[in-house]
């Protein structure tokens, strides 16, 4: 069985030409999502889809937001013994072994792109913390805040009063002396 899926925008003038597209396609059934971030319909879809089923869409963006949200689609698919196939990337039909294939080279560079950005974030944040860079929030007590804190606790302040008197919360002083003066 042949199923079209689409997203849909309500300003979008050409979801009437890609119904109809779908439907000369062969599509019995029309699944379509006007939110893109919920994409219930598509959901429903994948839950209703069975072995030897295809999913029929005009445009790969229109089934998933990322590359690698088209793979888990794929994949999903491939599971279930079904197919994809988009009508303006004739390379992208999963019925045919080369299509399978194109498939699993997308997401083997999309897997390695995913690495290569997790590998430049990882170099990048150590270069920024060795030119002193802090990440996280800013500290809530400056260091005199500190210092005064540490001072009003030594002449006898518990600590809960000296932090009320700095004006933050008693685990924000308490946090900043127990690291040495760093919130």
């Amino acid at each position: 069985m042949l199923f079209g899926y689409m997203r849909v925008d309500l300003s979008d003038p050409d979801a009437a030409l890609r119904r109809d597209r779908l439907r000369k396609a062969g599509c019995e059934r029309l699944f379509e999502d006007a939110d893109r971030n919920k994409r219930s319909q598509r959901g429903a879809l994948l839950d209703e889809i069975t072995s030897s089923d295809m999913i029929v869409v005009t445009r790969l963006c229109q089934l998933a937001s990322s590359t690698a949200d088209l793979i888990d689609v794929c994949r999903t698919l491939k599971a279930l013994q079904a197919g994809l196939r988009s009508l303006d990337e004739p390379w992208a039909d999963t019925a045919t072994p080369a299509g399978w294939m194109v498939f699993e080279v997308i997401a083997g560079v999309a897997e390695f792109e995913q690495s290569l950005a997790r590998q430049r974030t990882s170099t990048g944040r150590t270069a920024a913390r060795e030119r002193g860079v802090r990440f996280g929030r800013p500290p809530s007590l400056t260091m005199e805040q500190i210092s005064q804190g540490r001072q009003m606790i030594a002449d006898g302040t518990s600590l809960r009063k000296a932090a009320s008197r700095l004006g933050c919360h008693y685990a924000s002083l308490f946090r900043a002396l127990s690291n040495g003066g760093r919130d």
